[in-house]
């Protein structure tokens, strides 16, 4: 993904494959990031990077990402 300036206004350009879209961002909150954390748990159970991978910072900056028109 490589974000337009708009970014930090909650709204980007997404490229892939040579076709842009834009998109919006909105924060993340309640129970989806229990189960993020859930599927993390999982996945990575035996990396020492699991506890950042799902503490407050984490959670902080996890968006959902909607296409735009």
């Amino acid at each position: 993904m490589v974000p337009s300036r708009g970014a930090a206004e909650g709204r980007a350009d997404y490229c892939r494959r040579y076709v842009t879209k834009e998109v919006a961002f909105e924060p993340v909150d309640g129970p989806i990031n229990d189960l993020i954390d859930d599927a993390y748990r999982v996945k990575y159970h035996s990396s020492p990077y699991l506890n950042p991978m799902i503490g407050a910072r984490a959670r902080s900056a996890t968006i959902k990402i909607i296409p735009g028109k």
